[in-house]
């Protein structure tokens, strides 16, 4: 059975479908997290060319073996790469976590090119969170809240995490806040929620210098 290898014209979620069918063809159960679940969640809105995926088994054999059918090999024993994309796929090692946490059961996201094994749109938020909290990230701010303007996502839990698992009780209203913002609007582009992050960031910075 020949299977797709030119992936010159393919989005992130089209290429993590295609990894998705090929580890699953040989019983590789990897998780899609990071960027990677941004770029599906959000439509593309944000593109990433990284896809992580974590497997907890660590049988590189055995994935070697799955993204060779679809053209991708690895370089320097850690990423995997096709020629025809820009897009490269990289294998941490488990458990999947979300901050100090391990994420809940990952969803099977349909698409058009196949089921896509990754972290729910509520733990895709908390992966981004953590990023956010640990390294004042605006960009994973934005992330989060790319995903939050295009699915549903579980508040409460989002909250519980950040309170109780992290410690970061201030943050999580400031992300909140901004959810809210974004929420608000029938449409909110890319821009917008650049623009509402940023200046979040800045009026918090601020705020730390002048106590």
């Amino acid at each position: 059975m020949t299977h797709r290898t030119d992936f010159s014209e393919a989005t992130p979620e089209e290429i993590a479908a295609e990894v998705s069918e090929a580890l699953r063809r040989h019983r590789i159960t990897a998780v899609m997290s990071g960027g990677g679940c941004v770029s599906v969640y959000s439509e593309n809105k944000y593109h990433s060319d990284d896809l992580d995926f974590i497997d907890s088994y660590r049988d590189r054999p055995g994935i070697q073996r799955a993204l060779a059918e679809i053209g991708f090999f690895s370089e320097r024993d850690r990423y995997f790469k096709n020629e025809s994309t820009p897009v490269y796929l990289e294998f941490p090692p488990g458990p999947v976590m979300v901050g100090n946490e391990l994420a809940k059961a990952p969803v099977e996201w349909e698409t058009p090119s196949g089921r896509i094994r990754m972290l729910s749109p509520t733990d895709c938020v908390k992966d981004r969170l953590a990023k956010f909290y640990a390294w004042d990230d605006a960009q994973a701010l934005y992330q989060a809240l790319l995903v939050v303007a295009s699915q549903p996502v579980n508040f409460r839990e989002v909250e519980r995490w950040s309170v109780k698992s992290e410690g970061q009780k201030e943050r999580y209203r400031l992300f909140h806040n901004l959810a809210k913002k974004v929420q608000s609007r029938w449409e909110f582009d890319e821009s917008a929620i650049v623009e509402l992050a940023t200046d979040q960031m800045v009026k918090e910075r601020i705020k730390r210098l002048g106590r």
